[in-house]
């Protein structure tokens, strides 16, 4: 009689500690309390977002908000920082290395809105900004499609010039051999799709080496010194310096979110049934764990590995993954920020701190 007495104080104690966590929207802290032996989750910040917006960007320490002809930056209080406005509709803001806002007369400016560093010819549209040592412009011409890589110094001085008649750039990056960079492309010829790696010399776009994998899509590229690790939706491969294979792991099923760390390789893949795959620099098998929520990404913070979806944000430690929050809305955007989490969704700007027993 007693037992059961206390069973039922038990569990209606445990549905009044939910719905005071509900209507205080602690429905994310609930499973953060649950999980706190290992990492959990308290929320630091809030502020709802206004309607207007056209794009919102989270960055370390502050976000970008961007609607007409006006850049906005916020701090994650809510606090308007800067707020420029520009001569000419937004059409991109790039982060990689600060801010960068192209503008639909074909310019690329800082975000002060007057500091002009690029600006394109009218025969191309001005795709995508990477920064990486030196800054490059991927430009698309209107009429044939040249894609064409604008490579600038420091100082957005044009040093070299690299184009693409038959293919598509997908990304570039600097080498970690010598003073190269490392560029991926594709061609399709309406019944095969052909990827390229390749290392050029910057300054005047001389290509060093190439590689081809056919049916192939080029996902992520990872060039480090011992070598470049590579994705594509099948496998995952390890190059040496001169673009030869080293080794392949694997034939998979919609292959993605590829990263290298601390001597790791971390990616997910398939469908239906998604997996996170760990292996070795070398090529060997670590671990292979079937996931739940519909994972997509591994995000890093000291050490610790986090997987994301679109509602969930779990911790993975040695072959075990544990719920630290559920979300109500869609994640739209996941950054990690000096152990805090930052969360945009459609209505509300979110920050979580990550907390350790």
């Amino acid at each position: 009689m007693v037992k059961k007495f206390l069973l039922s104080l038990f569990i209606m104690l445990a549905i009044s500690v939910a719905i005071f966590l509900t209507m205080f929207d602690g429905q994310e802290l609930i499973l953060s309390y649950i999980n706190r032996n290992i990492l959990f989750l308290t929320e630091n910040d809030k502020f709802e977002l206004a309607h207007n917006y056209e794009r919102v960007r989270l960055m370390e320490n502050q976000l970008i908000i961007q609607h007409e002809n006006v850049l906005e930056i916020l701090d994650y209080n809510g606090k308007s920082i800067q707020k420029n406005h520009f001569d000419h509709f937004l059409l991109n803001v790039f982060t990689s290395n600060g801010i960068k806002v192209l503008t639909e007369n074909n310019k690329i400016y800082l975000a002060d809105g007057r500091t002009l560093i690029y600006e394109e010819n009218e025969e191309y549209d001005i795709l995508q900004l990477w920064e990486d040592g030196y800054t490059f412009i991927l430009s698309n011409h209107r009429q044939n499609h040249i894609n064409k890589l604008t490579i600038t110094d420091t100082q957005y001085r044009v040093i070299g010039v690299i184009e693409k008649d038959n293919g598509r750039i997908l990304s570039v990056q600097r080498s970690h051999h010598a003073n190269a960079i490392v560029l991926t492309s594709f061609t399709y010829d309406g019944t095969q799709v052909i990827s390229y790696i390749e290392e050029y010399l910057p300054q005047d776009g001389y290509p060093l080496w190439q590689t081809e994998f056919v049916n192939e899509i080029i996902l992520g590229v990872e060039p480090r010194r011992d070598g470049i690790y590579l994705m594509t939706n099948k496998s995952v491969y390890k190059l040496n310096n001169q673009g030869d294979v080293l080794w392949k792991y694997g034939s998979f099923n919609q292959a993605r979110n590829f990263n290298v760390q601390s001597g790791i390789i971390y990616f997910i893949e398939g469908k239906d049934q998604i997996q996170l795959h760990l292996i070795s620099t070398d090529g060997k098998i670590l671990e292979r764990l079937e996931l739940e929520h519909g994972y997509e990404n591994t995000v890093f913070s000291e050490g610790e590995v986090l997987l994301s979806s679109s509602r969930f944000i779990s911790h993975y430690k040695e072959g075990k993954v544990y719920l630290l929050l559920q979300s109500r809305e869609p994640i739209l955007q996941l950054l990690v920020d000096n152990g805090l989490i930052r969360l945009l969704t459609q209505d509300f700007v979110r920050t979580y701190r990550i907390n350790r027993k």
